[in-house]
C-alpha cells in the first residue's frame, strides 16, 4: 500500500519555485491533508511497534510522508487542518531513538516550513513548536542539532514571541531553550542555538526576566533548566545564567534569591506516594541530582558576584548547605563559598568571621560535615585576617580537623594551611615536625592520611626548599626502608602520594629519587602497604610533567626487562599506575604502555603476568568514556586472549552507540585490538576494525589518537585494496574521518603520507580493485579535508576525465572517483555536475570495457543521488547525449535517461520488455502521471521523444535499450506519440539536418516508422511545424525540413503523394533555392524522390518555375538547379538542353547546369561545346565566355566522356586553330582531377601536334596541358608511354622537314618530355634506357636554345651517370650522341660538367665492345676539347695510346679521334705536338704488310687521314709537298706508305682544299694528281679522285677536271665507280657552263653505258646534278641545244635513263669522304 502511495505522492523538488511545468498535478491522485490524517493512527502504530512491522515498512510510511509533506500536495492552509503537533511528536521521538531516519527529520522540517508559510500561530502551530523545544535538552548532541535546525523556519519562533507576547508561556520557553543551547558543551549544538537566536533577533534581556519566575513553576509546567534531570541541560543552563549575569550584574541578587529558595525546596525530601489502598506506588525521593545543579550554578557565579552579594552567596551554603545528605552537593556548595571569601574575604572579614565563628560555634558535635565545611571557610577567610594570634587559633582548628576521616575535608584544609604559613612560619616548622610523629606513629589510617595532607599543606606554603631544611624527604626515605614497620613503610607513601598531588610538578624532581624505593614497596608483604604504594604510584604519575613521563618511563620498560620477576612485577605495576598520568601526559605514554603490557601477558613467569593483567585493569578502571566502561570486560578479553576473543571484542565496540569522547585509556584498550585485526586473514574482522575507526574517530582528540596513526593508516591503506567493496568502502571512511579529525602538523603529515599514495594507486595499471579502493579512499580523505579541496581539486580530475593523452588506467582511476565523491560530499557536489556529466558520457565511448563500466556506474550514482538535481543540471546533458555521434555515449545516456525515469516512477526496470508487437508497452498510467508531476510537462515530452526517437538508431544495442525503457514507462503508445508529436518532429528534424549520417539515419528511420504507421494523419500535422521550421533564420532546422520532406515523400504510397503534390511542391521548391548549400543540396535528394513518384509532373512544377525566375541576382537558384541537376540528369539534362541551347544562350546557366550532369553531359557533350565554343566572341585565350565554359569540361569525369571531350578539343585546336579549345584542354588536363594515365597515349600525341601551331597561344597551352598531364602520371606511367612519345615526336619532325618547329622554341617545351626521359634513363630497363637516350638526342636536335637552357643540368647529369655503368652499346651510343648534341647546342652550359664529361668520353673511347660507341666519344671528345683551356694534354695522352697500344680497334677510334681533336683545336697545339702526330702516323702506315686485312686498311686511311688533317690544319705545305706529294708521286714508294700518303691527300684536300690549291705547291699537287689517277692501285686513285672532287668544288680547273673525266676509262670498276661519284659532286656544287660540261658529258655518258650497274648508277646521277634535273630540265635543254650529230643523239639516248632516276627519287650522292670519321 505504501508504495502505491508513495507513487502518487513521489515529486522531484528541482529548488525552482518559478517552474509552470513542474505544478502540474493531478488532484485525484495526489495523498493530501485529508489522507494523512486518516493514516496518521496507522504510520504512529508501525512506527512503534517495532517487532511487528519491519524496517522496510517503517521506511516506506516515512518516505510517504516526506514526500506527501510538500507545498505541491499542501496547498494553501491545507497543512493547518493536519494533527501537527501529533505528527511533529511522532516523527521527532523516532528520530531521536534512530538518527539515521534522515525522513523523518525531512518530514518534520517541511512540515515546520509549510506551517510557518501560512504565517498562522495557532494552538497546532504552538503545540508543534513545545513539541520539538522539547527535544532541544536532549542527551544525544544530534538530535538537539536537528530540533534546533527544525526551530529555523523562517522568523518562526520571532513571529511566536513578537505576537504573543512575553507573557506567554511558549514565549519564555522559546527563549529561555534557545538562550541555554546557546551554551550547550558540544560546539555545533551552541553554533547552531547562536545561528537560531541571532535569525530571530532575540535579546538576552528577555530571557532572564522570565528565566526566574518560571523557577517557581517547575513542578506545574516543565522542569527548570537548572535543576534539571539532565545533567546536560543543568550545564547549559548554569553556564547561561553566568552568561547573563556577567552581562547583567545587577541581577545577581534576585538569582541568588532564587536559587536560594530553590534549593531549600529540593533539599527536601519528596514524600513516598500510595495508592489508595495504601500501595507504595513510589519511595521517598532525595532530589540530590537536580541540587547539583544549584551547587553547579553558584560556582560559576561565585568568580561573578560582587561584594554585595557575596554574605548573601555564602548564606546559602552556610550552614545547611554544608551539611547537605550529597557529598557532591556539599562539595560544589562549599566550593562555591570558598571561591567568594577568596575573592571577597578580605573585604568583608568583619562580616564574614563572626558569622562563620558563631555558626561554627553552634554546629552540633554530630554534624561533622557542617562543622568541617566551616573550617574549611574558617581557614580560608583566616589568609585575610591581620591578627596572628587570631589566626594561631584557626590553624589549630585546622590541623585538628586534619583527623577527621573525610578525604575532602582533609584536602580542603591542607589548601587552607598553604596560604597562612607565611603568618605562623615561625611554628611551621613544629608542626611539621608534630605531624611527621602523627604520619609515622599514629594507630589510626584516618590520622596519619590527615597529618601527610597537613605536612603537604604546610610544605605548599613554607617553598619547596623547606623539604631540605625540614630533611623531610630523607625521613621519608628512611622510614619507607624500614623493613621492621608496615606502618612506617605506609607512613612514608603516603606522604611521598600527598605531597606529589598537592605540590604537583614542582615535587618532580623528588620523584625520580624515590622510584627505586617506591618499586620495592610493590612487593610488600602488607597489603596497607602495597595499597598505599598503589596510591602514591597514581598520585605520582597524576602530577607528572611531559618531561618527567619521558624521564620515568624509559626506566620503568628497562626494569620490566629485567630478569628478576619482583623488578617485573613492580615495574608492570607501576606502569599499571601510569593510567592515572594527567590526560596529556596519558595520551603520550599509554601508546607505549600498553603493547608492553600485553607482551608482559606471555611472561614465562604467572605472578608478572598477573601484574601485567592487573595492570591493564587500572588502565582500564580510569576509563571514563561511559561506552567504552560497557564493554571493558570484552575489551580486556580481547587484549588476554587475541586468539579467540579478537572478533567478539571488536564486534562489542562497533554495535556501541557513541555519544561521549573517546578517552586516551579507551583507545589505549581498543587500538592493540583494531591493530591486531587490520592484519587478520578473516575479512569481516578487517571490517570491523575499519569501521570502529570510521566510527570513533570523531569522538576521540588528535594527541590521543596520534600515537596510533603510525599503525593504524598502513592497516587502512591494505584495507583500501581489499577485494571486499565493503571493506573497502568502511576502509575509505575511517581514512577520511582519520584525516578530517586530524588537525595542526598531523593532519598535514598524514596528506602528505596518505594522498600521493592514493593518487599512485588511484592510476595504477595492476588492478580495478586498486583503483576504485583509491578513489573510494581519496574521496574520502578530500572530504575530510574541507569542503574547499574540491574546488581545488575538480579541475584536475575533470582535465584528467577528458584528456586522451592520459592512459586508460588514469581515466578509469578519476571517473571512479565519480562515483564517491557525490558520496562523500553530496549537496556540494551539486554545483559540478553540469562539469562531470560530459567526461562522464565522453568515457562511455571508451575503447576499454572496464572505463566503459566505471563511467555508467558514476553516471547511475549522479542519477540515484541527485535525482532532485537531475531534472535541471542532468537531463538536459543527457539528452544532447541522445544525439551523440558514438552510438556507446548514446547507449548508456538511454540507460541513465531509464534509470532516472525508473527512480522517480518507482518502476524497477528489470523485468523483461520483450513483446509481440513493438508498440505493445507494459507502463502504468500512475507512473506516467508520476512522471508528469516531476519533470512537467515539456521536459515529460521531450524526454520521451527523443526515447522514441533513438527507439530508430542504428545501432542494434541503443534500439533495444530505448525500446526497453519506452515500454516499461509508457502505457499507451499511440496517445503518448500524439501528446509529443510536436517535440518529437522537431527533434526529426534536427536529426535530419545533423552533420553526423548516423543522427541523419536515425531521424529517416523514425519519420519513415511514423510516416508508415500512422500514414496521411501525419501530414497534416507535420506539415505546419515543416512550414514553420522553413520560416526559421536557423540553417539546420531548413535543411532538417528538406530531409523530413524526403523520408515523408519516401515512405508515402503514390497515391498519398498526389493527393498532397500541391502542398508538397511548394517547400520543395522553396527549398531547392534556398540561400544556404546545405539545405539546397537536402532539397535535391527529396526532389529526387518525388521525381521517382510523380515523374515529369515534377520538373513541370518545380524545375520550369524556377527557370523563368533565373536572374544574375539570384544565383542560388541556379545553384539549387544545379544540385537537382547532379542526381537527375539523365532525365533533366535532355529536358532542359533545347531550353538552354535556345537563343539568346544563357551561357552561366548552361556551363553551370552542363557542369554538373555528371555521366549524361557525355551523351550531350558535342552539343553543349558546339553551343559554348560558338558563344565565344573571339579566338583568344582571355575571351570573356571561357570561363563559363572551364566549369563544363571539368565536370566531365566518366570514362566515355573524357576520350569524346579530348579528342573533340584537340581536333578543334589542331585544325580550326580554335584558342578557347586548346584552353579548355589545358583547364581540364589541369583541373579535372581525372586520371588521363591510361589515355596518355592518346592524349601526348595530339598535344605534341599542336606543337606545330602557329599560333603561340595554342602552343603555349598544349605546352601547359602536357605539363600537367605528365605531373598527373607516376614514374611507371611515364616510362611506358615513351615509345609512342618518340614516335609522336618523330612525325612532327618529319612533318616540319627541317623548319623549326614553334613548340619546341617554347621556354616549357621539354618540361613534360624531360620528366619522362630522365625517369626512363634513371629507372628504365635497358632497352628503354636506349629508347628514351635517342628520343631525347631528337628533342635535343630539335629544340631552341632558349628551350634547352632550363634543362641542360637535368639532362646531363643523368646522362653522364648511366654512361658511367656498365650498360651495353645501345644505350651508350645514344647518349654520348646526345651529349654531343647540347655540346653543339649549349657547350658553354656545360662547362660546369667539363672534368666528368672528359672522364666520362676517355672511358667510352676505349670501350672494346662497339666501334661505335668508341667513335661517338671520340666526336663527342673533341666537341668538349673547344670548351677545354688546354686539350693539349689529351692530345697527348692519345699519342702515347697509339704509340704503345697493340689494339687495332683501339688505334684506329684513337686516330680518329686524334683527327678530330686537331681539326677542333689547331691552334692549341705546339710544335711538338704536330711533330709527334707526324711521327705517330708514320710509324702506324710505315709497318709493311703483306696481306692487310680490313682493319689494317683502315688504319692506313686513318693515320693517313691524321697526317693530311695535321698538315691541312697547320698549313705546312712544305712537308706537304716532302713528305706526302713526291711519295704519292714516286712509283718506288711502297704500296701502305702510298695509300696512306693518298688518304692524306684525300684528308687534306678535304679540310683546306682553296688553301692547299691556290699554294705553293700547287704544280706538285697537279703532278701528283695524275699520277696517281693513273695508278694501278684503285685506292691511291680513288683518294686521288676524291682529292681533286673537292678541289673542283671551290675551284674549277679545266685541266683538272678534265684528267678527272678521263679516269672514267681506268682499267678498275672502282676507279671508273669513283669518278662519276666525284663528277657527280662537282656538279651538284657547282652551276657548271656548257663549255665545261662537255668536257664532262661525253665521258659520263660512256659511263651510263657501262655493263657495271655501280658505274653507271654513279654516272646518271653525276648527269643529273650537272644538268641540274633535280630542279627541271631547262639546264637539260639548254646544253643539248650546244650540241649537234651523234653527241646529241647520245644524250638523248640517256635522257630516258636519267628521267627515271628523277623519278625514282633517289638522287643522293655517296659520300666523298669514306676515310673513318668521329661521329
Amino acid at each position: 500500500m505504501f508504495s502505491l502511495l508513495n507513487e502518487r505522492a513521489f515529486v522531484v523538488d528541482s529548488g525552482d519555485d518559478d517552474d509552470v511545468d513542474a505544478a502540474i498535478l493531478f488532484d485525484d491522485e495526489i495523498v493530501g491533508a485529508a489522507h494523512l490524517t486518516l493514516l496518521f493512527p496507522m504510520i504512529k502504530i508501525i512506527l512503534k511497534n517495532t517487532k511487528r512491522f519491519g524496517d522496510s515498512t517503517r521506511n516506506d510510511a516515512l518516505q510517504l510522508l516526506q514526500s506527501a509533506i510538500h507545498k505541491k500536495f499542501l496547498r494553501d492552509k491545507d497543512v493547518l487542518s493536519l494533527p501537527m503537533e501529533h505528527y511533529a511528536s511522532m516523527l521527532f521521538e523516532h528520530f531521536s531513538q534512530d538518527s539515521g531516519a534522515t525522513n523523518a527529520f525531512k518530514a518534520t522540517q517541511q512540515l515546520f516550513r509549510l506551517a510557518n508559510d501560512t504565517n498562522d500561530i495557532g494552538e497546532r502551530v504552538i503545540g508543534m513548536v513545545r513539541e520539538i523545544l522539547a527535544y532541544v535538552g536532549h542527551e544525544n548532541h544530534s538530535v538537539r542539532i536537528a530540533a534546533l535546525e527544525i526551530l529555523g523556519a523562517p522568523q518562526l519562533l520571532m513571529r511566536i514571541v513578537v505576537e504573543l507576547g512575553l507573557e506567554a508561556s511558549i514565549s519564555r520557553e522559546i527563549l529561555v531553550r534557545v538562550f541555554v543551547a546557546r551554551h550547550d558543551p558540544i560546539e555545533q549544538v551552541a553554533t547552531v542555538a547562536e545561528a537560531l537566536w541571532h535569525q530571530n533577533h532575540c535579546q538576552a534581556k528577555t530571557v532572564i526576566g522570565p528565566m526566574i519566575p518560571i523557577f517557581s513553576l517547575i513542578h506545574q509546567k516543565f522542569p527548570d533548566e537548572c535543576v534539571s534531570p539532565s545533567p546536560l541541560v543543568r550545564q547549559s543552563a548554569a553556564q547561561a545564567m553566568a552568561t547573563f549575569i556577567e552581562e547583567h550584574p545587577s541581577e545577581m541578587k534576585a538569582t541568588l534569591s532564587k536559587l536560594d529558595e530553590t534549593y531549600k525546596d529540593l533539599v527536601l525530601i519528596r514524600d513516598p506516594i500510595y495508592d489508595d489502598v495504601g500501595r507504595l506506588q513510589r519511595e521517598a525521593v532525595d532530589e540530590s541530582d537536580r541540587r547539583s545543579g544549584i551547587g553547579h550554578s553558584l560556582v560559576l557565579l561565585s568568580s561573578l558576584c560582587q561584594q554585595e552579594d557575596a554574605e548573601q552567596l555564602i548564606r546559602i551554603v552556610a550552614p545547611d548547605g554544608l551539611s547537605d545528605r550529597s557529598a557532591e552537593c556539599r562539595n560544589e556548595l562549599r566550593n562555591a563559598a570558598v571561591e567568594t571569601i577568596r575573592r571577597h574575604g578580605a573585604a568583608c572579614m568583619n562580616r564574614l568571621l563572626p558569622l562563620l565563628e558563631q555558626m561554627s560555634d553552634e554546629t552540633p558535635a554530630t554534624d561533622d560535615n557542617r562543622r568541617q565545611g566551616l573550617v574549611v571557610l574558617l581557614g580560608t577567610l583566616a589568609q585575610y585576617i591581620d591578627s596572628t594570634e587570631k589566626v594561631k587559633s584557626i590553624v589549630a582548628r585546622l590541623i585538628e580537623a586534619l583527623g577527621t576521616p573525610s578525604q575532602t575535608v582533609q584536602e580542603s584544609v591542607s589548601r587552607c594551611l598553604a596560604p597562612l604559613v607565611p603568618k605562623i612560619r615561625q611554628d611551621a616548622k613544629d608542626l611539621v615536625s608534630k605531624l611527621q610523629w602523627t604520619l609515622f606513629e599514629s594507630e589510626t589510617y584516618g590520622e596519619r592520611r590527615g597529618a601527610a595532607y597537613g605536612i603537604a599543606g604546610l610544605m605548599k606554603g613554607m617553598g619547596i626548599i623547606a623539604l631540605r631544611d625540614t630533611d623531610l624527604l630523607a625521613s621519608i626515605q628512611k622510614n619507607m626502608e624500614d623493613k621492621k614497620s608496615p606502618k612506617h613503610r605506609e607512613g612514608g607513601l603516603l606522604a611521598l602520594e600527598i605531597l606529589c598531588s598537592t605540590i604537583g610538578k614542582l615535587f618532580e624532581p623528588y620523584i625520580l629519587k624515590a622510584l627505586p624505593a617506591l618499586l620495592i614497596t610493590f612487593g610488600d608483604s602488607d597489603s596497607n602497604v602495597r595499597q598505599s604504594a598503589e596510591d602514591t604510584a597514581k598520585a605520582m604519575m597524576a602530577s607528572m610533567t611531559v618531561y618527567g613521563t619521558k624521564l620515568v618511563l624509559p626506566l620503568l620498560l628497562v626494569a620490566i626487562d629485567d630478569d628478576s620477576w619482583r623488578t617485573k612485577c613492580a615495574a608492570t605495576e607501576l606502569l599499571g599506575s601510569m593510567a592515572f598520568c594527567a590526560p596529556r601526559q596519558l595520551s603520550s605514554c599509554l601508546p607505549n604502555i600498553v603493547p608492553k603490557l600485553i607482551e608482559i601477558l606471555a611472561d614465562s613467569s604467572s605472578k608478572v603476568q598477573k601484574s601485567g593483567e592487573k595492570a591493564l585493569q587500572q588502565i582500564a578502571r580510569v576509563v571514563r568514556n561511559p561506552e567504552i566502561l560497557g564493554v571493558t570486560n570484552q575489551l580486556m578479553a580481547g587484549l588476554l586472549d587475541p586468539a579467540s576473543k579478537t572478533s567478539a571484542a571488536l564486534q562489542a565496540v562497533l554495535n556501541t552507540k557513541f555519544i561521549h569522547y573517546i578517552d586516551a585509556p579507551s583507545l589505549a584498550l581498543m587500538m592493540p585490538i583494531v591493530r591486531r585485526a587490520f592484519e587478520d586473514r578473516n575479512s569481516e574482522t578487517r571490517r570491523v576494525a575499519a569501521q570502529i575507526i570510521s566510527n570513533i574517530y570523531s569522538l576521540t582528540e588528535n594527541k590521543d589518537m596520534e600515537p596510533y596513526l603510525a599503525h593504524m593508516v598502513p592497516g587502512l591503506q591494505r584495507s583500501l585494496l581489499d577485494p571486499v567493496p565493503e571493506i573497502r568502502a568502511v576502509s575509505a571512511r575511517a581514512l577520511g574521518a582519520v584525516v578530517s579529525k586530524s588537525g595542526g602538523s598531523t593532519s598535514e603529515n598524514l596528506r602528505s603520507q596518505v594522498i600521493p599514495w592514493l593518487k599512485e594507486k588511484l592510476i595504477s595499471p595492476q588492478s580495478t580493485v586498486d583503483r576504485s579502493g583509491a578513489a573510494q579512499g581519496l574521496c574520502e580523505v578530500l572530504a575530510g579535508a574541507g569542503t574547499e579541496q574540491l574546488e581545488y581539486v575538480m579541475p584536475e580530475i575533470i582535465h584528467a576525465t577528458e584528456s586522451t593523452d592520459v592512459s586508460a588506467e588514469t581515466r578509469d582511476g578519476y571517473i571512479l572517483m565519480y562515483i564517491y565523491l557525490p558520496m562523500t560530499f553530496g549537496d556540494r557536489f551539486v554545483p559540478y555536475l553540469p562539469q562531470v556529466v560530459p567526461p562522464i558520457l565522453k568515457a562511455l565511448a571508451d575503447e576499454n570495457e572496464y572505463v566503459r563500466a566505471s563511467a555508467l556506474k558514476a553516471g547511475q550514482r549522479l542519477i540515484s543521488q541527485f535525482c532532485a538535481h537531475a531534472r535541471k543540471l542532468l537531463l538536459p546533458q543527457l539528452q544532447l547525449a541522445l544525439m551523440d555521434e558514438n552510438w556507446r555515449i548514446r547507449y548508456a545516456s538511454v540507460q541513465l535517461i531509464g534509470d532516472f525515469l525508473f527512480n522517480i516512477s518507482g518502476i524497477s526496470g528489470k523485468s523483461t520488455s520483450s513483446t509481440a508487437d513493438e508498440d505493445d508497452t507494459m507502463g502504468m498510467e500512475q507512473a506516467g502521471k508520476v512522471i508528469v508531476r516531476a519533470l512537467g510537462q515539456k521536459d515529460r515530452d521531450r524526454v520521451l521523444a527523443g526515447l522514441y526517437l533513438t527507439r530508430s538508431d542504428v545501432a542494434l544495442v541503443v534500439r533495444q535499450a530505448a525500446g526497453h525503457v519506452w515500454k516499461m514507462v509508457v502505457s499507451n503508445t499511440p496517445r503518448t506519440l500524439k501528446e509529443v508529436t510536436k517535440v518529437l518532429f522537431e527533434m526529426v528534424v534536427d536529426s535530419l539536418a545533423s552533420t553526423c549520417d548516423e543522427r541523419q539515419q536515425m531521424g529517416a528511420r523514425c519519420l519513415g516508422e511514423l510516416v508508415r504507421k500512422m500514414g496521411d494523419k501525419v501530414i497534416n500535422d507535420v506539415l505546419p511545424v515543416l512550414d514553420a521550421n522553413q520560416k526559421s533564420e536557423e540553417i539546420a532546422k531548413r535543411v532538417g525540413v528538406a530531409m523530413a520532406l524526403h523520408e515523408i515523400i519516401g515512405n508515402m504510397s503514390k497515391e498519398v503523394t498526389n493527393h498532397y503534390l500541391s502542398a508538397i511542391v511548394e517547400p520543395v521548391r522553396k527549398s531547392i533555392c534556398d540561400e544556404s548549400e546545405l539545405v539546397r543540396e537536402a532539397a535535391a535528394d527529396t526532389f529526387t524522390v518525388l521525381y521517382h513518384v510523380v515523374g515529369n509532373e515534377a520538373l513541370d512544377e518545380i524545375i520550369c518555375p524556377l527557370l523563368e525566375q533565373l536572374t544574375p541576382e539570384q544565383d542560388h537558384i541556379l545553384q539549387g538547379l544545379c544540385d537537382v541537376m547532379r542526381q537527375n540528369a539523365k532525365s533533366m539534362l535532355p529536358y532542359l538542353l533545347p531550353k538552354l541551347t535556345k537563343p539568346p544562350v544563357n551561357v552561366h546557366a548552361l556551363c553551370s547546369l552542363a557542369a554538373v550532369s555528371g555521366d549524361s553531359l557525355s551523351r550531350q557533350l558535342p552539343k553543349v561545346l558546339d553551343a559554348l565554343l560558338a558563344s565565344c566572341e573571339t579566338n583568344d585565350e582571355n575571351d570573356p565566355m571561357i570561363e563559363s565554359c572551364e566549369k563544363v569540361v571539368i565536370a566531365v569525369t566518366d570514362e566515355d566522356g573524357v576520350p569524346v571531350l579530348i579528342d573533340y578539343l584537340i581536333q578543334k585546336a589542331s585544325q580550326d586553330a580554335n584558342v578557347p579549345a586548346a584552353v579548355l584542354l589545358n583547364t581540364f588536363i589541369a583541373k579535372s582531377g581525372v586520371s588521363l594515365a591510361d589515355q596518355a597515349e592518346d592524349v601526348l600525341p595530339g598535344l605534341l601536334n599542336l606543337y606545330t601551331s602557329t599560333n603561340p597561344q595554342i602552343v603555349d597551352h598544349s605546352i601547359g596541358a602536357a605539363v600537367a598531364l605528365t605531373q598527373s602520371m607516376d614514374q611507371r606511367e611515364l616510362v611506358q608511354v615513351l615509345p609512342v612519345v618518340k614516335k609522336a615526336i618523330n612525325i612532327v619532325v618529319a612533318g616540319a622537314k627541317g623548319q623549326q618547329i614553334p613548340g619546341f622554341t617554347h621556354p616549357k617545351s621539354l618540361q613534360p618530355l624531360v620528366v619522362m626521359l630522365r625517369e626512363a634513363i634513371l629507372q628504365g630497363q635497358v632497352e628503354m634506357k636506349a629508347l628514351a637516350a635517342e628520343t631525347l638526342g631528337m628533342v635535343v636536335k630539335v629544340s631552341d636554345v632558349t628551350a634547352l637552357k632550363a634543362h641542360v643540368v637535368n639532362i646531363t647529369g643523368p646522362l653522364i651517370r648511366v654512361l658511367g655503368d656498365r650498360f651495353p652499346a645501345n644505350v651508350k651510343l645514344p647518349i654520348i650522341e646526345t651529349l654531343s648534341k647540347l655540346l653543339d647546342k649549349v657547350s658553354s652550359m656545360l662547362r660546369p660538367f667539363l672534368p666528368q664529361l672528359q672522364s666520362t668520353f676517355l672511358k667510352a673511347l676505349q670501350d672494346q665492345t662497339s666501334r661505335p660507341v668508341r667513335l661517338a666519344a671520340g666526336g663527342a671528345l673533341a666537341r668538349l676539347m673547344k670548351l677545354h683551356p688546354k686539350p693539349e694534354a689529351t692530345m697527348t695522352e692519345l699519342l702515347k695510346l697509339l704509340a704503345t697500344s697493340t689494339d687495332q680497334q683501339l688505334i684506329e677510334s684513337s686516330l680518329a679521334t686524334a683527327r678530330a681533336l686537331i681539326a677542333a683545336c689547331p691552334d692549341k697545339m705546339s710544335q711538338s705536338t704536330i711533330e709527334e702526330i707526324y711521327r705517330v702516323a708514320e710509324q702506324i702506315f710505315s709497318e709493311s704488310i703483306e696481306n692487310p686485312s680490313e682493319i689494317d686498311n683502315s688504319l692506313t686511311s686513318c693515320s693517313g687521314a691524321l697526317l693530311g688533317e695535321t698538315i691541312a690544319q697547320k698549313e705546312d705545305w712544305s712537308t706537304a709537298q716532302s713528305c706526302l706529294l713526291s711519295d704519292i708521286e714516286s712509283s718506288s714508294t711502297s704500296p701502305r706508305v702510298r695509300q696512306a700518303k693518298a688518304y692524306a691527300l684525300q684528308q687534306l684536300c678535304s679540310s683546306n682544299a682553296d688553301a692547299f690549291w691556290s699554294s705553293e705547291v700547287n704544280s706538285a699537287v697537279r703532278t701528283a694528281l695524275q699520277s696517281a689517277f693513273t695508278s694501278t692501285d684503285p685506292i691511291v686513285a680513288s683518294s686521288a679522285l676524291r682529292a681533286a672532287s673537292f678541289i673542283l668544288q671551290s675551284t674549277i680547273d679545266r685541266d683538272l677536271l678534265s684528267s678527272v673525266a678521263r679516269s672514267l676509262n681506268h682499267a678498275t670498276v672502282d676507279v671508273r665507280k669513283t669518278t662519276g661519284i666525284a663528277l657527280g659532286h662537282v656538279g651538284m656544287r657547282n652551276e657548271l657552263p656548257n663549255d665545261v660540261l662537255k668536257l664532262i658529258v661525253p665521258q659520263l655518258i660512256n659511263g651510263c653505258k657501262e655493263s657495271n650497274s655501280a658505274v653507271r648508277s654513279a654516272s646518271e646521277l653525276a648527269l643529273v646534278h650537272a644538268l641540274k634535273m633535280t630542279e627541271n630540265e631547262e639546264r637539260f635543254e639548254e646544253y643539248r641545244s650546244t650540241l649537234e650529230g651523234v653527241v646529241q643523239r647520245n644524250l638523248d639516248e640517256t635522257r630516258v635513263s636519267l628521267a627515271r632516276v628523277v623519278r625514282a627519287g633517289d638522287v643522293d650522292l655517296e659520300p666523298l669522304d669514306t676515310i673513318l670519321n668521329v661521329y
